[in-house]
């Protein structure tokens, strides 16, 4: 955080048209906590006005700065009968509103709203280079006509210049660092080093701990209260997302808890919401709908030692309760969801995202927030009530809500069971570290130096890799047991490999059928090798079971690992041939892979013990 003041009293008069301020004027500099910021903690019963001045950064890059819509709309303010108008009435309180500051323009909300839901990118007359204020020009989308996302986005920053919405005083840069030992640390578009895709893929040969520092304790790590990068970098590594942005290039979005995605209505296409298109009627107000599966194999972190939190599946439902609630609660990191009017749950699997405005954007931007158990953070559902719905196939509304004081900042996640009944802390989620104790436990204390949430400076959270035990140190086998290991761990991406499907329905059922019909045929049978030995049927060879035909058919079940693009060829199948069509600055298609201290090698380094042999 910076506390700057300015060096004379004469330079904090407020100028007038005759008088200026006077002396030598400039801004000295302290460095302190985000936490002694009190400007991100909002006030859910008027404004909260105690802060004078504070640095802040930029959000995503791509393709604008996200904040000017996601923080100075007035739609992110805590908002009520106090501040509306001139705030937005779609806002609502909450105690960790983005718009902590109250920039509260109507046309500047109008103008970055457009550029946000736009109904095309671009458009024929957007601001080129070479031209001047006084000759740029304008695009319009065809059909239906509104400006461009590139033409608002125009309008936008220079409508946020002209307000001083926020007013520059110095530029900073920022540097990030890592030992020479480290090795594929991804350097992010627009984050650096310390993004996710980091902690899941660095290694260091013969090392099984990974070791990131902080400038400054985290401030919450409720999902509810998050808010500080730091927050965000701790709960970000136990909670995953609908979709990810392609590290490389911010601009590619891909499916990361789905498995894939489909516009079933958008009425800015022509293709109307209504009971034909959708098998429902939706909510009045509903312009698009956004459908979603997720995929089978992701299971909810569960304790090495006892029963306390065994391993559940994700369901749609977890899905609704966490975007429901976050919108509803004035999140931070709900504010994305704006354009959300409801989760409408399909089957476990399955669900719509009911939308009132869609752009070009929208998808990177809803699929963002982080999904959370609702069996342990529902306020009106016990955890057996909500497993029992999930049983029985329905979920009701009425267990999708979380209580004032869980929703705030005081809210400690690591002390906190209000609904599970046997063990404190329900700060678990279904990425690939863990809050577990020394004692095997997850979601609880055990994981900080202090018991609770943010220990201060020198204090420490300790992470565990989701599949291992750090009561013995020991760590499932890579792509071993589904249900207590990572989803998207390297053993398991080997594994995918190794089964040979590529997200084709087409093709992954011919590749099914194949290894259905390899079931206990002599080693060594035509057609019947890829499933005899590797990753998937350890060995020199052994016949091909039940366990080998049930992994193919699990990816199978996936879909396209990293859906909607082409990156696993499978196994070639004469019916279908294979379009490669991989994201910017993915390895190929069969490299080497870290998970702990074993590599993976692919069968073109290894013929004889590759995991896709």
């Amino acid at each position: 955080m910076f506390t700057g003041h300015f060096s004379a009293a004469t330079c904090q008069q407020i100028p007038t048209t005759t008088t200026a301020c006077s002396g030598t004027c400039y801004v000295t500099e302290t460095r302190g906590p985000f936490a002694l910021f009190p400007g991100f903690t909002t006030s859910a019963t008027g404004i909260n006005d105690n802060w004078w001045l504070y640095t802040g950064g930029f959000g995503s890059v791509f393709p604008y700065d996200s904040l000017l819509y996601g923080q100075f709309n007035s739609a992110f303010v805590s908002g009520g009968a106090w501040d509306q108008p001139p705030c937005s009435s779609s806002a609502v309180p909450g105690t960790a509103s983005p718009n902590y500051g109250y920039a509260c323009v109507p046309a500047y909300d109008s103008i970055s709203r457009t550029m946000e839901f736009s109904p095309c990118a671009t458009a024929s007359g957007d601001p080129s280079p070479g031209q001047t204020r006084t000759t740029v020009t304008f695009g319009n989308c065809s059909s239906p006509v509104a400006l461009s996302a590139q033409s608002a986005g125009y309008q936008t920053e220079d409508m946020y210049g002209k307000l001083e919405l926020w007013i520059p005083i110095y530029g900073p840069s920022e540097q990030f660092g890592y030992l020479a030992k480290w090795n594929t640390v991804i350097n992010s578009q627009g984050l650096s080093v310390p993004n996710f895709f980091t902690w899941l893929n660095a290694h260091s040969a013969g090392l099984n701990s990974v070791t990131q520092a902080f400038a400054a304790p985290t401030k919450s790590l409720n999902p509810y209260a998050s808010s500080t990068v730091f927050d965000f970098q701790t709960i970000g590594v136990i909670y995953d997302s609908l979709g990810s942005l392609n590290p490389a290039q911010n601009g590619q979005y891909f499916d990361y808890l789905a498995s894939g995605h489909s516009t079933p209505c958008n009425t800015n296409l022509s293709i109307p919401c209504d009971l034909a298109h959708l098998g429902y009627t939706p909510p009045a107000g509903t312009v698009a709908t956004v459908r979603f599966s997720l995929r089978p194999d992701i299971f909810w972190q569960s304790d090495s030692v006892g029963s306390a939190h065994p391993a559940r599946p994700m369901t749609s439902w977890d899905v609704a309760f966490s975007y429901i609630t976050l919108k509803a609660t004035g999140s931070f990191q709900g504010g994305v969801l704006s354009p959300m009017i409801d989760v409408h749950v399909l089957d476990k699997a399955n669900f719509d995202i009911n939308l009132n405005a869609i752009g070009p954007f929208t998808l990177l931007s809803i699929t963002a927030p982080t999904i959370f158990p609702g069996r342990y953070w529902s306020s009106t559902c016990s955890g057996t009530t909500w497993d029992s719905d999930v049983n029985a196939g329905s979920v009701p509304t009425s267990c999708m809500a979380v209580t004032n004081g869980m929703s705030t900042i005081t809210f400690d996640p690591l002390s906190s069971a209000p609904n599970n009944g046997v063990a404190t802390g329900i700060l678990i989620g279904s990425s690939a570290y863990e809050c577990q104790s020394a004692g095997g436990i997850v979601g609880g204390g055990g994981c900080s130096s202090t018991g609770v949430q943010n220990p201060p400076g020198g204090g420490a959270y300790t992470m565990t890799r989701f599949g291992c035990s750090r009561v013995t140190g020991n760590c499932n086998a890579p792509g071993a047991n589904p249900t207590s290991t990572y989803f998207r761990s390297a053993g398991t991406l080997a594994l995918a490999i190794w089964a040979g499907t590529n997200g084709d329905a087409n093709h992954d059922s011919v590749i099914v059928g194949s290894a259905a019909f390899c079931f206990n045929k002599a080693v060594g049978t035509a057609g019947c090798t890829q499933w005899q030995r590797g990753i998937g049927n350890p060995g020199t060879g052994t016949p091909v079971n039940v366990a080998q035909v049930s992994a193919v058919i699990r990816f199978s079940q996936d879909g396209n690992f990293i859906s909607p693009f082409n990156w696993l060829p499978g196994i070639p199948a004469a019916c279908c041939p294979f379009t490669s069509n991989p994201p910017v600055g993915i390895q190929s298609a069969t490299p080497v892979l870290f998970e702990g201290t074993a590599t993976l090698n692919p069968c073109s380094i290894d013929s004889v013990n590759g995991y896709d042999c």
